[in-house]
């Protein structure tokens, strides 16, 4: 039986930067206290603003990104659907301008029609 216990972690990215480790330190610190201020003004403006207490379900209809997809595929899709119908109308105006009927039927039974 493969068993594996390990009940510790060891982040070596920055031991060798002595020097550095106030500057990270300050750094990490300025990040964190942004995220909270900014997690503090969402608080403080939904509980100021009684229009933003009921739930926004705005942001979660997907319709206009379900529309622009359907687009975007239509467009993608019927471009080489209509050069393939484009092709193919040649092909059978070309075959049907044959003068003989020999011939046509001669090139019907070889196309892969």
């Amino acid at each position: 039986m493969n068993q594996t216990l390990i009940t510790e972690f060891i982040l070596l990215g920055f031991s060798n930067l002595l020097h550095l480790q106030g500057l990270l330190f300050c750094m990490v610190l300025f990040m964190y206290m942004v995220t909270v201020m900014g997690n503090t003004l969402i608080i403080f403006v939904v509980t100021v603003d009684p229009a933003l207490h009921s739930p926004m379900y705005f942001f979660l209809d997907t319709y206009l990104f379900e529309m622009q997809a359907v687009r975007s595929m239509l467009l993608f899709l019927m471009f080489p659907f209509v050069l393939i119908l484009v092709s193919y109308v040649h092909i059978l105006t070309t075959i049907l301008r044959m003068r003989s009927a020999e011939g046509r039927c001669k090139a019907f039974s070889t196309s892969s029609w």
